[in-house]
């Protein structure tokens, strides 16, 4: 990151996220195990560097609070997307068909 750049990093983690939830959308499980590691790796980027970015423009007395808040919408962000598919019924479902012990 040091190397390119926070801005570029940040830039290729939003590419990658479009390019990752667009893999998963496609109805084949090789593809979406492939979206799934690319958002994987996405959101690992973006952990990364958006904690930085934080501690240059902050005051020092929020710095904490807010990098709490953004572990905080990055879990948010994921447990959402998940709840919305337990609890739609079946036949709404996005994969509806993956057997719903996976």
């Amino acid at each position: 990151m040091v190397r390119y750049g926070k801005r570029k990093a940040l830039i290729f983690q939003s590419i990658l996220s479009i390019i990752g939830a667009s893999l998963q959308m496609v109805k084949s499980y090789e593809s979406f195990i492939i979206g799934r590691g690319i958002l994987g790796l996405s959101f690992g980027i973006s952990n990364a560097v958006s904690p930085m970015f934080i501690v240059e423009i902050a005051p020092e007395k929020m710095r904490g609070m807010l990098i709490s808040f953004v572990a905080l919408w990055i879990n948010i962000g994921l447990m959402v997307p998940i709840s919305f598919n337990f609890f739609l019924p079946v036949f709404i479902r996005p994969f509806s068909g993956i057997p719903d012990y996976c």
